[in-house]
């Protein structure tokens, strides 16, 4: 996302009522950071919600609230099972989250960017929630199997991808994630970094995804 366009997608020539609402999110600017433009879990991003009253552009934070089971403080960054009871409900409440580009660290905790070709920008499936006693909503992102060029680097799982204006508002309108998922339309934008003389300050092992 970063400082620019928080989104971009295909423009199709007949002008839909969805395709007016995403070109929106592809003019919409929006600052989460002052001093960086790299989204971390609990920081604020964009995000486009299918609401009640009509499909709105809003600030959201990173992180579902964990479930009463589960107990401690860490936020749910990642929807990794949607038909779990936990994240069932948020289905009803589906969101798009503009993404310039994502990181995966891989097993010598190195940082690999992904993006599509061009540096077009691109939204992840997401879902949102609101919180008793919180005036701003919570956000995350539906991840799924690992493939193609993620697969090397982290095969445990990757961010449900939506690489044009057509998968982005079927997954508003209660598309199915495997109908939508676009895996194939990302690359390696980035190549790693040297590994580090102790790699065990590159990052954590569990590090989670930042996207930008």
């Amino acid at each position: 996302m970063g400082t620019g366009k928080c989104a971009a997608f295909t423009r199709s020539k007949r002008r839909s009522k969805s395709a007016a609402v995403l070109e929106a999110v592809a003019h919409w600017r929006f600052v989460p950071n002052a001093e960086e433009s790299a989204i971390r879990p609990t920081d604020i991003a964009p995000v486009l919600i299918a609401a009640a009253e009509g499909r709105e552009i809003i600030g959201a934070r990173w992180g579902f609230p964990p479930p009463p089971s589960v107990g401690g403080k860490n936020p749910v960054i990642n929807a990794r099972n949607l038909n779990s009871p936990f994240w069932r409900p948020a289905l009803k409440r589906r969101a798009l989250v503009p993404v310039s580009r994502f990181c995966e660290w891989d097993e010598q905790r190195q940082p690999h960017w992904f993006g599509v070709p061009g540096g077009a920008l691109f939204c992840f499936a997401g879902v949102f929630h609101s919180v008793e006693g919180e005036e701003m909503l919570r956000f995350a992102f539906a991840t799924t199997e690992s493939t193609g060029v993620v697969l090397p680097v982290h095969p445990k799982a990757m961010p449900a991808v939506l690489a044009n204006a057509e998968a982005a508002s079927a997954w508003l309108s209660g598309a199915a994630l495997e109908d939508v998922h676009q895996p194939e339309t990302l690359i390696e934008v980035e190549p790693p970094r040297a590994p580090a003389k102790d790699a065990g300050k590159v990052g954590p092992p569990e590090q989670p995804s930042l996207f930008s």
